[in-house]
């Protein structure tokens, strides 16, 4: 980031990163389904 607004740089870039992590938790949980699903059907 090459500016920063203030106080509101570090709490911005904090909440992406946690966005970031929940998106990228929701797509392995997605795909852990998608492959074992078949395997115990």
């Amino acid at each position: 980031m090459p500016y920063r607004s203030g106080k509101d740089g570090p709490a911005v870039k904090r909440y992406l990163t946690v966005l970031f992590w929940i998106a990228a938790l929701a797509c392995m949980a997605i795909l852990a389904v998608v492959l074992v699903k078949p395997i115990f059907n």
